[in-house]
């Protein structure tokens, strides 16, 4: 048995715990969460509830947090698959962190779950959730009225082509050479991951829930270089916003982050100052399937990590199997700022290797 401390989102002090077998499935979880707590969801059906990992990185949401409500989802891991058990989601009792007593009494025990109910079934968590949405649009409307913002997860083509357009940059196209690769250097390609459900139908894992996965992976096949260059690869967390900046003299703001980074290995031991970018190198925009419009993203990324810092730097984005486009900033020309574009044959390790 594990227990597990719960919070509903969007409601002040609602940590509560329930006991279940680390065995048992999501759903499972779902119809404890209910049982324990009849009152406030009489009206909701069990399998109605959305539950999330409360847990950034390594560090779990604490119950001081809880208490004084938890109105956002974004940063946690969504748990959708009923049948998943409950120690392969991460919440297995060696998975849970422990704390002393008296970190306990303080409010720093973990929060394990979210508990999200459906719109309209809440009550006042609702109302709440709806409050802070509607005081941050009338910040969005009053504050940033002037700005424009470019969210990078969020261009497609038109706003891409926008966005260059703002800035005054071109794309360049540049010629490569295939890469002759020994037999000994040949690298497997990263294998993207599904799930079956309860009904035996495959479930595709997003490319977030396959991070921790192709992070290791793009470590592994570079690892001498890392090593020897004294860098690493981190993987940026869902909310950390790590490539927002505003273009200087301009009302424009760009947002967002990028999948991996490969920066200095210092910041191994404070994982936090991956903020300040430390002789970052690289950024890596990772898709399963990469389209013409993933340009944008990637190239909204490399302008904002330019921006961000002082020396050169480049960009990958990739699938892991066959496509390999690298973007980097290059002399200004015809008062046009440039950005080359290269493509990579297989396998494109082996310009990673080189930076």
């Amino acid at each position: 048995m594990v227990k597990l401390f719960c919070a509903f989102v969007g409601k002040e002090g609602s940590a509560f715990e329930v006991d279940i077998d680390e065995r048992a499935s999501v759903s499972a979880l779902k119809k404890m969460v209910k049982a324990e707590k009849p009152n406030d969801l009489k009206d909701v059906d069990a399998d109605k509830l959305q539950l999330f990992l409360a847990k950034k990185g390594d560090a779990w949401l604490t119950q001081l947090d809880a208490l004084q409500g938890v109105s956002d989802t974004s940063d946690y891991k969504h748990l959708p698959i009923p049948g998943a058990k409950l120690r392969a989601v991460g919440l297995a009792s060696g998975q849970l962190g422990e704390v002393s007593d008296e970190e306990g009494a303080a409010g720093k025990g973990p929060v394990h779950v979210l508990v999200v109910a459906p719109e309209g079934d809440r009550g006042s968590a609702n109302e709440t959730a709806q409050l802070l949405k509607e005081v941050h649009e009338i910040h969005e409307q009053t504050v940033l009225t002037k700005r424009k913002r470019y969210v990078h997860s969020k261009l497609n083509s038109t706003q891409g082509r926008e966005l260059l357009e703002d800035l005054n940059i071109k794309v360049d196209l540049v010629r490569t050479v295939p890469y002759a690769a020994r037999e000994e250097t040949q690298i497997d390609a990263f294998k993207w991951e599904s799930v079956s459900d309860e009904c035996g139908q495959e479930i595709a894992l997003t490319e977030e829930q396959q991070r921790e996965r192709y992070r290791a992976y793009v470590e592994d096949n570079i690892s001498d270089e890392l090593i020897e260059k004294q860098l690493c690869v981190i993987g940026v967390e869902k909310g950390e916003n790590i490539l927002t900046v505003q273009v200087r003299g301009r009302d424009i703001e760009l947002k967002g982050r990028t999948d991996l980074l490969i920066l200095s290995d210092i910041v191994k031991d404070n994982p936090s100052d991956v903020r300040y970018l430390p002789e970052v190198k690289l950024l890596i925009e990772v898709k399963r399937a990469v389209i013409p419009s993933s340009d944008f993203q990637a190239l909204s990324e490399l302008i904002a990590l330019d921006l961000l810092v002082d020396d050169p730097v480049m960009a990958l984005l990739t699938d892991l199997n066959g496509v390999w486009l690298f973007f980097w900033v290059s002399e200004k020309e015809n008062d046009s700022a440039r950005i080359h574009k290269a493509t990579i044959q297989k396998p494109g390790f082996h310009a990673s290797k080189n930076l």
